[in-house]
């Protein structure tokens, strides 16, 4: 009799677990959700949604629980009820059963090249073992095939490849009033504030590593010039 009651108890413990282990469905089920696009686009947005499998209405929550970005950049997840800002890292939404959540992540470039890898996690509240799903989302951004955002002057980067140093050639039509120079990551190594009337801003490479770099131009209104890339070698 005892042997019975064990069995039953078992049984009705796998089936209660087995039906909350499906309770949330995941698309698109491949992990990591992978992009790419163009460091000058306002957004790049990966896709996913969570499905609630259940035949109840459910609490669905989730957490960004990794939040790796590019120096810059910015990311938000934005769910059934809106799109949550960098600063916001948790929330829970009703669902009703049949019923899918958007779970998308914008990645925000803000004009720099470089990767993002974000995560969030998603459950049943009340039941977070048993439903918890994973949502991995990655990003790169590149410089190749960008528009320049407004007709300008001839600019140009020599000596390309760089060693110890590197001019930054403008002309006063382009106002340039700051310099950053961004690692093929996109993060930033040097920024310089250039005087009124610089035609051409002297840089010192001699600390830089070996490698791939970007030197992006600002003017007074902290809008993108141009952006050049140039190598340094040893």
């Amino acid at each position: 009799m005892m042997k019975q009651f064990l069995l039953t108890a078992i049984l009705v413990v796998t089936s209660i677990t087995a039906v909350w282990a499906q309770a949330l469905v995941v698309q698109p089920a491949n992990m990591p959700i992978t992009i790419q696009g163009y460091y000058d686009e306002n957004e790049i947005v990966a896709h996913a949604t969570v499905l609630n499998n259940t035949g109840s209405t459910v609490s669905l929550k989730w957490q960004r629980t990794v939040n790796n970005l590019s120096q810059d950049w910015s990311a938000l997840i934005c769910d059934a009820e809106t799109c949550w800002g960098p600063n916001t890292h948790t929330n829970t939404v009703v669902l009703p059963a049949g019923q899918t959540s958007l779970m998308d992540c914008h990645f925000r470039p803000n004009d720099a090249p470089g990767v993002g890898n974000v995560t969030v996690k998603a459950w049943v509240v009340g039941d977070s073992a048993a439903t918890v799903q994973t949502i991995e989302y990655e990003c790169s951004a590149l410089i190749l095939g960008i528009s320049e955002p407004y007709p300008r002057g001839t600019i140009s980067v020599y000596p390309n490849p760089a060693n110890n140093y590197t001019n930054i050639t403008f002309s006063a039509y382009d106002q340039v009033r700051s310099i950053e120079i961004h690692n093929i990551i996109g993060n930033r190594v040097a920024s310089y504030t250039i005087p009124a009337s610089t035609e051409t801003y002297y840089v010192n490479t001699e600390e830089l590593q070996e490698g791939l770099y970007f030197v992006s131009l600002y003017n007074e209104q902290r809008k993108r010039v141009s952006t050049k890339a140039f190598s340094k070698v040893r």
